[in-house]
């Protein structure tokens, strides 16, 4: 059965579903794999909303903003940033 991930943070599937391993700033972490709202999905793995996430690509990053969708199977590489820009 699939498992798939609402914007709630909420899931559907079989309750004993299995995780699979990412990295977050060099760090393996586990979560389930399915698709994510980014912001939901920084959430989830405790990073700071005030951050942003870039997903590691063919060795080059990809900024992920918060309110696109990311799909994790595994194995995935991401990294964490302070926010460029703003007012000083």
């Amino acid at each position: 059965m699939e498992m798939t991930h609402t914007t709630d943070g909420s899931h559907s599937g079989p309750e004993h579903a299995h995780t699979v391993t990412i990295v977050v700033d060099r760090n393996p972490r586990e979560i389930r794999p399915g698709t994510y709202v980014v912001a939901d999905f920084k959430e989830r793995l405790g990073i700071d909303s005030c951050k942003e996430l870039d997903e590691i690509v063919c060795e080059e990053f990809k900024p992920l903003d918060d309110s696109a969708k990311v799909h994790v199977k595994g194995g995935e590489q991401f990294v964490t940033h302070a926010r460029c820009g703003g007012s000083s």
